[in-house]
């Protein structure tokens, strides 16, 4: 099982809190295993944070890009907000939903070829 895993990078961490980061790595961790149940052979996923700009004194905004790949498709998704665990989750959530929906196609398209 340990070969089967999704490998994870994730770009833009210097600035965010240690704290932060334990919480964002599990909540990233809950999605790699749904993402693992439904695909095989994911070459990566890619997380970028973009740099928080401070759109008011103490209030940062976050653009979350995320990005997952697999041979002969590539999924991508971004969100953004006001706290980053949400908007990680925001973009993984859509992401998962992306799969779904390619999968359902997928598995209606052979069944017509039946």
């Amino acid at each position: 099982m340990e070969e089967d895993r999704i490998p994870v990078y994730v770009e833009g961490l210097t600035e965010i809190p240690d704290d932060e980061k334990s919480a964002l790595d599990k909540v990233v961790q809950k999605y790699i295993t749904r993402f693992q149940r439904v695909l095989t052979g994911v070459n990566f996923l890619k997380i970028r944070i973009r740099p928080p700009k401070e759109d008011q004194p103490g209030r940062y905004h976050f653009e979350v890009n995320v990005q997952l790949a697999m041979p002969g498709r590539s999924f991508e998704t971004n969100a953004l907000g006001w706290r980053l665990l949400d908007v990680v989750e925001e973009a993984l959530s859509k992401l998962s939903e992306q799969i779904k929906r390619f999968k359902s196609r997928r598995k209606e398209i052979l069944r017509r070829e039946k």
